[in-house]
């Protein structure tokens, strides 16, 4: 466990903090409102079509930064051979991955 258990009742927040107000909770609602109204209506379907791929920038610097992190360096050659292929794999099959950087390349 990573933390005590706490008695029916308590508010579960860290000691000193406090609850969110009454007052922020329309507001944090009609953030979530406009939210949900600009984002992407369709989604690719199971049946054929196909997400957006990620641009061939965002790959390259999405695996140069991999490469270059503190974990990577402790890698092998052949190590970080095989770290580039998974990420170029990954990136490029997951739609889910290219949905995101599409819709944040705008």
């Amino acid at each position: 466990m990573t933390g005590p258990i706490k008695p029916p009742g308590s508010s579960g927040l860290p000691p000193g903090a406090s609850a969110p107000t009454a007052a922020s909770k329309p507001e944090r609602a009609e953030a979530f409102r406009e939210a949900l109204e600009t984002a992407p209506t369709s989604a690719p379907s199971a049946a054929g079509e196909s997400a957006p791929s990620l641009g061939p920038e965002a790959v390259e610097r999405l695996i140069a930064d991999a490469l270059a992190s503190p974990m990577a360096a402790h890698l092998t050659d052949e190590g970080r051979q095989e770290l580039e292929a998974h990420l170029r794999s990954t990136l490029s099959d997951d739609p889910n991955l290219a949905a995101l950087v599409s819709a944040v390349e705008g």
